[in-house]
């Protein structure tokens, strides 16, 4: 295999709750260490650590968001928030020395298998993180013809955890791009904005109705409607 060519036993990509679990059941189950996680962001946690809008937590009692291997009890309420549970989910990450198997920032942009040697060959590169204004175009850069321009791994087993949040719903509501004040997805939350006495307009989703009303006290909210 050339020089320039990383060879795994497992790629997984995503280092959130099901890529953590991956690995770690690897280890435990299997003795499996010659893991490589890709994680697009900076640290560990997926999507409880992107999520960061005020009152984000769990919908359900938190024991059923514990993994079965590494199970709690001393969370301090059935329904905890985003930093109790991302700590938790961290605190596996490097119990299990997985913060030594991973490149962070970084996205894998092609992944393809040869039915010849049953390897996958999985091109990397830098992640572009994602910028908090909703009206922008947030289509990731065209992939390359020339593979050259990336990083080259090859492994035997091909792991994909990105999970169904990475990426939240775009922006198309009519006008949008006129709207001369900040607008911003929950899932990107702007911690710039200051939305103190303010009014806001809510949705029919109850779900969204709940979380503002969580959150409205926090955020010194001037009216809700």
């Amino acid at each position: 295999m050339p020089a320039d060519v990383r060879y795994s036993h497992v790629i997984i990509l995503g280092a959130g709750v099901s890529g953590t679990a991956t690995a770690a059941l690897l280890q435990i189950k299997f003795g499996i260490h010659d893991v490589r996680i890709f994680e697009r962001y900076g640290e560990p946690g997926g999507v409880w650590q992107v999520n960061k809008y005020p009152g984000c937590g769990v919908d359900i009692p938190i024991s059923l968001y514990s993994y079965s291997f590494e199970q709690r009890s001393h969370w301090s309420k059935a329904w905890v928030e985003r930093d109790e549970i991302l700590a938790y989910y961290q605190s596996i990450f490097y119990k299990y020395g997985l913060q030594y198997r991973t490149t962070f920032s970084t996205e894998a942009v092609v992944c393809r298998f040869d039915q010849t040697t049953s390897l996958w060959h999985v091109y990397t590169r830098k992640a572009v993180q994602p910028e908090h204004d909703a009206r922008k175009d947030h289509t990731p850069e065209p992939v390359s013809d020339d593979m050259g321009v990336y990083d080259h791994h090859v492994c035997r087993i091909l792991v994909n955890a990105v999970g169904g949040l990475s990426e939240p719903n775009k922006c198309n509501i009519p006008g949008v791009q006129d709207f001369k004040g900040p607008i911003f997805h929950s899932a990107r939350w702007n911690t710039n904005v200051d939305l103190s006495d303010k009014v806001t307009k809510e949705s029919s989703w109850s779900e969204m109705d709940a979380a503002v009303h969580r959150f409205s006290r926090d955020l010194r909210l001037k009216s809700s409607t």
